[in-house]
């Protein structure tokens, strides 16, 4: 009898146990998400890098040329690597920003709104990247006839 008591709250125990906090089950599912985003999107820093320095080589067939619509070019050039230096910027500062393990410091429900926020930042990387690598791409093709 005594061992049957025992095993039976033995397996209370493993049973309660086993059950998980949904709070955390949620701070999970959302730090998954942000870091899925991230690792989506931090591979095209390479097309970044080498659109620069394309558009930066386009930039000085243009550099010394007075023509006004040698300038109109030289200024969208320079538009293009804006965007595109935003783009890196905004991966770099969501990087340095973005807390690991939020959650081991923080409640539970701060944690969840720590990692909504992340992932609406990392959401909001992701447009910048692919819109800036986007226009770049297209802008230098037509430099390519």
């Amino acid at each position: 009898m005594k061992k049957q008591i025992i095993f039976g709250l033995f397996a209370l125990m493993l049973a309660l146990g086993a059950c998980t906090d949904p709070k955390m089950e949620k701070v999970v599912e959302l730090q998954k998400a942000a870091i899925e985003v991230h690792d989506e999107v931090m591979p095209r820093m390479g097309e970044i890098h080498d659109l620069e320095m394309k558009i930066k080589k386009l930039r000085k067939n243009y550099e010394s040329d007075t023509a006004a619509s040698a300038q109109v070019i030289n200024d969208q050039l320079r538009d293009q690597l804006q965007s595109l230096d935003i783009a890196n910027e905004s991966m770099m500062d969501w990087m340095a920003d973005y807390v690991v393990d939020y959650e081991k410091s923080a409640p539970a429900d701060s944690a969840i709104v720590y990692y909504q926020q992340q992932m609406e930042e990392i959401k909001d990387v992701k447009l910048k990247m692919e819109k800036s690598i986007s226009d770049a791409e297209k802008f230098v093709e037509t430099f390519q006839d």
